[in-house]
């Protein structure tokens, strides 16, 4: 909904995306965004699935839709190519056959573990850069974010102008896998959070204040990440001039 919001300037009991995947009504179509810019080069692309799906809808009014599985080091590029006007329940089906569970299994007993050794693979020399574990949307769509960051400094250089584009990166959205660089960065600093008294539906753990403190290290780690790479999206726009006539609009998810 917070998406669609942002897409077409207006509260979800107008726009109607409420639910998961949920697309806007039919008028937001011809009114949106990327509407509101008719002689504009437009482009979009988002690492994020339920926002693909609102992306795609939306992508007649644009002259360049990227598709989600460009910028990803693992994708489902196969099932979203073959069902593309009918993703959501392609993926459904492709994750129960073929995409372990966190329990180790899937519909499929021999499949899944194929694909699991290949993807793992094509990811291993990255293992050691991130210490909590690559990147990823739903456990092994994996990505880079200085990957997404330098493609999309150089598509900017490059554009025709005017232009205008929407890019909905996953960070800092969960989990938060934060680089090498910045892991560890808060250890002894001697911060400790106010006390809280624990919520009714808190997880029951003797350590929750514990937990809680590495949950929010661990998210400062990322949010350190994320900060570093749009900080050289910035130098970069600006050592390229882009910034002279560029207006740029920074949402956050997550926090």
């Amino acid at each position: 909904p917070g998406t669609a919001s942002l897409l077409t300037g207006t509260l979800p009991w107008t726009h109607r995306a409420f639910d998961l995947y949920g697309l806007v009504d039919e008028p937001f179509v011809e009114k949106n965004i990327f509407t509101a810019f008719p002689n504009y080069y437009r482009l979009a692309y988002t690492h994020n699935p339920v926002a693909n799906s609102l992306l795609n809808q939306l992508s007649e009014k644009m002259e360049d839709y990227v598709p989600l599985e460009n910028l990803l080091l693992t994708n489902d590029e196969l099932i979203t190519t073959l069902f593309r006007k009918d993703e959501s329940t392609a993926i459904v089906s492709w994750t129960r056959a073929l995409k372990n569970k966190d329990e180790g299994y899937s519909y499929s007993l021999f499949m899944s573990h194929i694909l699991k050794a290949f993807r793992e693979r094509s990811i291993s020399d990255l293992r050691s850069h991130f210490p909590g574990g690559i990147p990823h949307i739903a456990g092994d769509n994996y990505f880079l974010l200085e990957d997404a960051i330098d493609w999309l400094a150089d598509t900017l250089t490059k554009l025709p102008q005017p232009f205008m584009g929407y890019f909905h990166f996953m960070p800092p959205h969960g989990p938060y896998n934060t680089h090498k660089t910045f892991f560890g960065q808060f250890d002894g600093d001697g911060y400790w959070p106010a006390y809280k008294p624990l919520d009714l539906f808190s997880e029951e753990q003797s350590d929750i204040f514990e937990h809680l403190l590495r949950k929010r290290t661990n998210y400062d780690e990322f949010i350190l990440y994320v900060d570093h790479e749009f900080g050289r999206l910035m130098d970069r726009l600006e050592t390229k001039g882009v910034l002279e006539n560029t207006w740029i609009v920074l949402t956050t998810d997550h926090g």
